[in-house]
């Protein structure tokens, strides 16, 4: 609504222009729908929380303490099948909010008064997150419009941070909430429950890699590391073309090879084929070559080829995959070729500072992201030139924000025809915090860089 004052137009002023906001609530709904949920069905309460709807939806705070307290008395059995009116009094008491007994009993009684039928209070739920999310939207689209005026935030800032925002009402997040452990107990059976069906993460294309790692799992950061050529970029492409082919969505962000290069190993690790035979077009036409390029085109594997990407800028790609297509993993080739968006100088700080937003970005989306990183010469300088942990050790704070690390060696890249482990790939698992380390032993098939399953022995460190 709005209104104009006058005053001080007679003296040739503009007249003031007050906007005055609506509420974006509906109140009354509020109190129909806890009127409905009292002294009714613990069922119907469980049914009306599948929506998604949480006592900060509320825009009333006395209608959050409240919803609080049916959600206490639906949990606790001792009070029977239905939600009890004066054990809803006693839990809103329990909980510090009220003191005065007798006002909310009065106030209990009200609201009962109000409610028309349990029946609708699904449909009521639904309302009141609408509205709840308007009003999430509402303050976002003023903390964007608050960072539009603020000189020190570039455009490019200002859409990172705005799209975040945005994604962050739609997906609910909160920050700093605290769960009861109550809840936190139920949900940890439901996850210990899928982790034995699934097992822990998303299931590695090699034999050895599940066994020490069980998987990769969401939420976590993991590297890949080694020197050049020994097939870091193999091993990514490899575990994300094994998820793809089971209908996990996958972003594949490659800032060193393009494109068509990551698609020509996908379609010769699919083929069993050489990759130059793809380059050449001796392939080109042959039945099995248009039906692997079929089948690539209606999967999960999304690539980006964007050879110079912030971390900010992965982070709202990814974000924008997920709300567009869904999103299970995330790989990045490599580390060391991500640019950042702050004036630091030292590559130690701007490593940290990369690796630390990756790792965040797989809490965040609770997405494993898994990322290759190069190690420097100083490995080729020793005697022994299997990569270790400490290795990472001058590449900012790698080590300490990866979940697991393992580091691909090859002797024969060293020792050529005299190695004594041809067509072998090492993946050694330095880093493991939640397992064993140890080596796995691979075969590395040269005519399309492909690291797949071996007779392996299980080597302890």
């Amino acid at each position: 609504m709005i209104k104009e004052r006058l005053n001080g137009h007679k003296n040739g002023h503009k007249p003031q222009v007050i906007i005055e906001r609506e509420i974006i609530a509906n109140v009354d709904l509020e109190a129909t729908m806890i009127g409905n949920l009292i002294e009714a069905d613990v069922s119907t309460f469980y049914e009306v929380l599948e929506t998604g709807i949480k006592s900060s939806d509320f825009y009333k705070e006395y209608h959050r303490w409240i919803f609080d307290a049916i959600h206490a008395v639906a949990g606790n059995t001792e009070f029977g099948g239905y939600l009890d009116m004066m054990a809803i009094e006693d839990a809103v008491i329990k909980s510090g909010n009220v003191t005065s007994a007798d006002n909310l009993i009065v106030e209990l009684l009200r609201l009962k008064g109000l409610g028309t039928t349990s029946i609708a209070s699904v449909g009521q739920a639904k309302e009141i997150i609408n509205y709840s999310l308007k009003r999430k939207m509402k303050l976002a689209a003023e903390a964007i419009a608050r960072m539009a005026h603020d000189p020190s935030c570039t455009a490019a800032d200002l859409m990172d941070k705005a799209e975040k925002l945005v994604f962050d009402v739609r997906e609910g997040h909160e920050s700093g909430g605290i769960v009861r452990p109550k809840e936190l107990a139920s949900s940890f059976i439901d996850y210990v429950n899928e982790s034995k069906d699934r097992g822990v993460g998303i299931p590695s294309s090699l034999h050895g890699i599940n066994t020490y790692l069980k998987g990769y799992r969401p939420g976590k950061f993991y590297l890949l590391g080694g020197r050049p050529g020994m097939g870091k970029s193999s091993l990514l492409i490899g575990e994300a073309e094994h998820m793809a082919r089971q209908g996990v969505k996958v972003a594949f962000f490659s800032l060193e090879m393009s494109a068509n290069e990551v698609i020509t190993r996908v379609i010769a690790h699919r083929m069993d084929a050489a990759t130059n035979s793809i380059e050449n077009g001796k392939l080109a036409t042959s039945y099995q070559f248009l039906k692997e390029v079929d089948t690539f085109s209606s999967g999960t594997l999304f690539i980006d080829e964007s050879s110079k990407l912030t971390p900010e800028q992965l982070r709202s790609k990814c974000m924008r995959m997920k709300l567009r297509h869904g999103l299970g993993a995330v790989f990045v080739d490599y580390i060391q070729i991500m640019n950042t968006a702050s004036r630091m100088n030292g590559r130690y700080e701007i490593v940290t500072e990369i690796s630390n937003q990756l790792r965040q970005l797989a809490k965040d989306l609770d997405v494993p992201v898994i990322a290759a990183v190069q190690l420097s010469k100083e490995v080729d300088r020793r005697p022994n030139k299997r990569p270790v942990l400490a290795d990472l050790k001058e590449s900012g704070s790698l080590e300490q924000d990866a979940f697991s690390v393992i580091m691909v060696y090859r002797d024969e890249v060293y020792n050529g025809e005299d190695s004594e482990h041809p067509n072998t790939a090492e993946l050694g698992i330095v880093k493991n915090r939640q397992g064993k380390l140890g080596i796995v032993k691979t075969f590395f098939e040269g005519k399309n860089q492909k690291i797949k399953n071996a007779d392996f022995k299980k080597l302890q460190l």
